[in-house]
């Protein structure tokens, strides 16, 4: 029975981020690259608890080619290393979240975007920081 219900919670998580995050552009052609800037008033994904949790800001999703990129604030400095596990565990559970899809966490104010990508079977997370 919980099995079920945590089923049906998954199916309509993911019909919420589809919902959400579903493009709304004007005057692509739909075989270019399409860009989806979110409209944060009404934003909903189970990633908002994840970064709430670790105190972090977010101030924008952008959706690309099923990609999201999350604009945020830090309260640590995501770039050194006594913040490296924390930093580590907050993508491995915003993984978990966005359902194993990549993302990037852009921090202007740190001047970093960190391309985020994992394997849901072996639970690795991988973490590209590209200076901005």
């Amino acid at each position: 029975m919980l099995i079920n219900q945590y089923l049906f919670v998954a199916y309509l998580a993911g019909m919420l981020f589809c919902s959400v995050l579903s493009p709304r552009v004007y005057g692509a052609d739909a075989s270019q690259s399409t860009e989806t800037r979110v409209d944060m008033s009404s934003w909903h994904h189970p990633t908002q608890s994840v970064f709430q949790a670790y105190g972090v800001k977010v101030l924008g999703v952008v959706l690309q080619d099923k990609q999201a990129t999350f604009t945020v604030e830090f309260p640590f400095d995501p770039q050194t290393s006594p913040n490296e596990h924390l930093l580590h565990e907050l993508c491995l559970e915003l993984l978990e979240a966005n359902g194993w899809w990549d993302y990037s966490l852009r921090s202007e104010l740190d001047g970093v975007e960190i391309n985020v990508s994992g394997n849901k079977r072996s639970r690795q997370v991988s973490l590209d920081f590209v200076q901005m």
